[in-house]
């Protein structure tokens, strides 16, 4: 065959196939025209066997059957050209030799169609193989991916087991975060990291859909050392090697809420004495006013006043003044309840809410306050300063309406105070007004 498709080098397989049986053909009918004078006694069947033989199996089991049936004629033309002395044949004869010809045709045939149908299937075989091959490569090459960006990514990924939360597997970046080994990772469950596992636990029960994606703003979790530190956390919930999982994405916030802490502080506290500033204390203050009124209970509030201080800062100089502001400051902290509201109203005047506290309480509470600061004189480098309050007292009744006026009150009584000579405090009494 290779042969014969080097005289057709640029022909079709079509073509080539139709030219295989054309050929053998065109040989025995040479073979019968050019050597009839050189062989008499040639075997006729054989001869024409075997370009049916070549037929069926270049053209299939019909073409090897249709060649069967020209190798009557061919019989006939081969007998008198060849043997024209022989008996003639018989009809018996002919039309067993035509079937045995159409026998050879079809068993050629046959096995080229099974020739056919093995190479097909070969084919698909091979190609089913090269189509696996790639699929094998393109996942090795995706897990390659996958595991290259699991690993490069600066935040810390568990792949965690919904059902019980235990850690199926980890990045380099959360091995460094924690301080376990990768080993260790793998033998520990989510809530072992943090320091809340309870909520953790609970969380991770409350399975969200497939690909939703969940974020935690702020959790605290423990590292192998037994530091806590806030984190921020992304899930996204998948199906894994036939597990259902999620991939929690963990990242270290303790910079950003030191800054946000920060922040939260220069909003909220005065700088100078670290007290709540005034637009804090009347967020908190409105707070317990309102609660007050709801439930309702008791509520009282004090205004106080350093006497004299403006002659602080003229015979000390300011920096003087502003130490002595906040000694009275520390003062007063360490002398309220952690319930209470102390803030810095502005200037050197200070006020303090005071919760679930009635009159004769709040009146006890201003006389020592008072006393705690006149007792002690305040040393300021080479300097020891007296300094004395003046205090308002005002409390919550069913004529106050609002913050502002329970204020006003306490104003109006620190200055009654001021009034009958200072370093004293003094109680709101309706009429009362500022002088």
């Amino acid at each position: 065959m290779a042969r014969i498709r080097r005289f057709w080098p640029g022909s079709s397989p079509k073509l080539r196939q139709w030219g295989y049986p054309l050929a053998a053909w065109a040989v025995f009918l040479s073979f019968v025209f050019f050597f009839s004078e050189a062989r008499k006694d040639i075997p006729t069947p054989l001869v024409i066997a075997i370009p049916v033989l070549i037929t069926g199996s270049t053209l299939g089991a019909f073409g090897g059957i249709l060649s069967g049936l020209i190798g009557l004629p061919m019989t006939l033309l081969a007998h008198e050209t060849l043997n024209p002395n022989a008996a003639d044949l018989s009809v018996v004869r002919l039309v067993i030799s035509t079937l045995a010809y159409c026998l050879i045709g079809g068993i050629g045939g046959s096995l080229f169609d099974l020739r056919k149908r093995l190479n097909r299937e070969l084919e698909k075989s091979m190609s089913e193989i090269g189509l696996r091959e790639e699929i094998q490569e393109a996942l090795v090459e995706s897990e390659k991916n996958y595991r290259n960006l699991f690993e490069l990514e600066s935040d810390a990924i568990f792949i965690i087991h919904n059902e019980d939360g235990a850690i199926l597997e980890a990045n380099s970046a959360a091995c460094a975060l924690y301080g376990y080994s990768h080993e260790e990772l793998l033998t520990k469950k989510n809530t072992d990291m943090s320091a809340e596992p309870e909520q953790t636990q609970a969380a991770t029960r409350n399975t969200a859909p497939l690909d939703k994606v969940v974020r935690i703003p702020l959790r605290y979790h423990r590292k192998k050392d037994g530091t806590v530190f806030p984190v921020e956390i992304t899930a996204r919930f998948i199906t894994w090697k036939g597990r259902s999982v999620h991939i929690a994405a963990i990242r270290d916030i303790t910079e950003r809420r030191q800054i946000e802490q920060k922040l939260e502080r220069l909003a909220t506290t005065d700088p100078l004495t670290g007290l709540a500033n005034r637009r804090q204390f009347f967020h908190q203050a409105g707070d317990f006013f309102d609660r007050a009124r709801r439930l309702p209970y008791e509520l009282s509030i004090l205004m106080l006043d350093l006497d004299h201080f403006k002659e602080v800062n003229d015979n000390y100089g300011h920096a003087t003044g502003d130490a002595t502001l906040c000694e009275v400051a520390r003062r007063l902290r360490d002398n309220v309840r952690p319930t209470d509201i102390l803030g810095r109203y502005g200037g050197e005047e200070f006020t303090i809410i005071l919760p679930r506290t009635n009159l004769a309480d709040a009146r006890l509470i201003a006389g020592r306050l008072c006393e705690i600061v006149a007792n002690k004189p305040i040393t300021v480098g080479d300097s020891e300063i007296s300094v004395t309050i003046s205090m308002g007292v005002a409390g919550i009744d069913e004529t106050v309406s609002s913050l502002d006026e329970l204020l006003t009150r306490a104003d109006q009584a620190l200055y009654a105070a001021k009034a009958a000579g200072r370093n004293c405090w003094a109680e709101w009494q309706p009429g009362r007004k500022r002088q």
